[in-house]
């Protein structure tokens, strides 16, 4: 299991509302880069890593995962200290007791980095293929004036000199 998890970059997370208890696979502390981080202390380290910009949005779902209790998947950005952004993938669904009553949540992290990477890569190279299809449009379109004028001049020119 935690081979498959380490090729595919996808970690595993519970956690119990009651016991306020995290755990995490190792492959997840390995995507969020905070192996040797004490257990007691995974919680807020993840929370830490979370993106500002990104936080309201996994806050918003940990509140929905109560009111509704649906299965989630949402994408975030993870900040590693001196290392930069990284992409995550999150798929999360709540957990029951016996008498329907939210315990927990538990859930699968996987790092996306590289597949953004290649998507923002292919939108560049989109972006300059249309701005070169735009630039062959204006020299197609300069090539077929300059085409109309050179067969207008040769048919001057080769039609007699008409004197006044």
């Amino acid at each position: 299991m935690q081979e498959a998890q380490e090729l595919s970059k996808i970690g595993s997370w519970q956690f119990y509302l009651k016991e306020r208890k995290f755990s995490s696979s190792k492959e997840l502390l390995r995507i969020f880069e905070l192996e040797g981080v004490e257990e007691e202390s995974l919680r807020p380290a993840f929370f830490e890593r979370i993106h500002k910009d990104d936080i309201q949005i996994v806050d918003k779902l940990m509140t929905d995962f109560h009111a509704g209790g649906e299965y989630y998947v949402f994408e975030h950005r993870a900040v590693i200290p001196n290392k930069g952004i990284k992409y995550i993938l999150c798929k999360a669904k709540p957990l029951f007791d016996n008498q329907n009553e939210l315990i927990g949540f538990k859930g699968v992290s996987q790092d996306i980095t590289e597949k953004k990477l290649q998507e923002k890569t292919i939108e560049q190279n989109m972006e300059m293929l249309n701005n070169k299809n735009e630039e062959l449009k204006l020299l197609i379109e300069s090539n077929l004036q300059l085409e109309n004028f050179a067969y207008i001049a040769s048919h001057d020119l080769k039609s007699p000199v008409r004197t006044i």
